[in-house]
């Protein structure tokens, strides 16, 4: 049983680290950009030509939230719009040059700002870590998945 300091000092912790993790969306120095708009950059990335309705599965939102989220990266020359030769009705998301070079640069200091925190780390301490952070995110999925039912 977790004792209520535990708790305390976890959720202190936590909400330094979520701080940590917000003061990141300025990366490139000249965009400032929300998480939802960071998370869908590297999902086009990771997915180029992504359709709409793809972007909004994946990114686990409604679909006219996606929407939103992509018109706000068209209007800041991050993503484009391309229709599908014969298909008007399917539009694929993809970065453009300034998309590629912003999601690079939020995934270097990504890498940084990671490797900068690690360092506080003994090398057994960064395993245990690790692995505690992937077993927690697998049980969150599987409340998530057992929710969704």
């Amino acid at each position: 049983m977790i004792t209520q300091d535990a708790a305390t000092s976890f959720w202190k912790a936590f909400d330094k680290l979520i701080r940590s993790f917000s003061s990141m969306n300025n990366v490139s120095g000249i965009i400032v950009l929300g998480k939802p708009d960071i998370i869908a950059l590297e999902a086009v990335s990771r997915n180029e030509g992504l359709i709409m309705s793809e972007m909004a599965r994946l990114l686990e939102i409604r679909f006219n939230t996606a929407t939103g989220i992509a018109d706000r990266l068209v209007e800041k020359k991050l993503l484009k719009r391309e229709g599908k030769h014969g298909d008007r009705r399917v539009i694929r998301l993809c970065l453009t040059e300034k998309g590629r070079k912003t999601v690079t640069a939020y995934q270097r200091h990504r890498g940084k700002f990671f490797r900068e925190m690690m360092v506080a780390l003994t090398k057994s301490e960064q395993e245990a870590f690790v692995s505690v952070l992937v077993k927690i995110a697998g049980v969150m999925d599987k409340k998530k998945g057992e929710m969704a039912r």
